[in-house]
């Protein structure tokens, strides 16, 4: 039988894989479109009506969230198995684990996007700096070359 725990542990996984397999930018592109961008629940209220519920939730903190919910319902049989039989403490102290495995492998995609995406904004700005610097020093036939290129 899969429990919840084996689904949500093999998600970060190949979120991480992804980000390591796939090129620079698309990898963080997908990931991004997948786990970081936000929803909404419920309507924005316009400024002639009453003020409605409005959340907007990334998908990542949704599988946070659900995965700490799990490592607490893990950590909970846990201790309620500990004077019961020898097999199922080890089952429930094995779902303890990979829960709390979970937990950190969500936190590390968290982590990992944000620090791509923090290093393709540098790597924009370094090409925009390059790209200037030619212009000013009147070379712009470089810079015909790279527009063209990228178009």
């Amino acid at each position: 039988m899969v429990t919840m725990n084996e689904i949500f542990f093999a998600v970060p996984v190949l979120c991480l894989v992804a980000q390591f397999m796939l090129p620079h930018k698309t990898g963080s592109a997908l990931i991004h479109r997948l786990f970081f961008t936000r929803g909404r629940i419920g309507n924005k209220a316009n400024h002639h009506e009453e003020r409605r519920l409005h959340v907007g939730i990334s998908p990542i903190w949704m599988f946070i969230h659900l995965s700490l919910l799990v490592l607490v319902q893990s950590a909970n049989k846990m201790k309620q198995s500990q004077y019961e039989n020898f097999p199922k403490r080890l089952s429930d102290e094995r779902m303890f684990w990979l829960s709390l495995l979970n937990v950190f492998l969500w936190f590390l995609v968290w982590k990992m996007q944000s620090l791509k995406e923090t290093i393709i904004s540098l790597e924009d700005r370094i090409e925009v700096l390059e790209i200037s610097s030619e212009l000013f020093a009147g070379r712009d036939s470089s810079w015909k070359k790279r527009a063209a290129y990228n178009s």
